[in-house]
């Protein structure tokens, strides 16, 4: 059996990134040298750039009530995650 590999990076899937990494902090930061919100879809780019942003200037994640307050998106915690 072969994996294939998700190539879709569509709304939907971008969000759940963005979910996945408001959940995990040590992720994010891993990320963050690459991360670049104007490669988010135009409707989650303000969502990545208020978590960039906020994590540069605050040094800790969000909450999603704080990004969903601040972008009028509705992400939601996806609970634990497993490797």
């Amino acid at each position: 059996m072969t994996t294939r590999q998700n190539t879709d990076y569509g709304y939907d899937i971008q969000k759940v990134y963005l979910e996945m990494f408001m959940t995990d902090a040590a992720s994010f930061v891993r990320c963050q040298g690459v991360f670049d919100p104007d490669a988010f879809d135009r409707r989650l780019a303000p969502v990545a750039e208020f978590l960039n942003n906020y994590v540069t200037e605050h040094n800790a994640l969000p909450t999603f009530d704080m990004v969903n307050a601040a972008t009028q998106v509705n992400l939601k915690d996806p609970g634990q995650l497993q490797e």
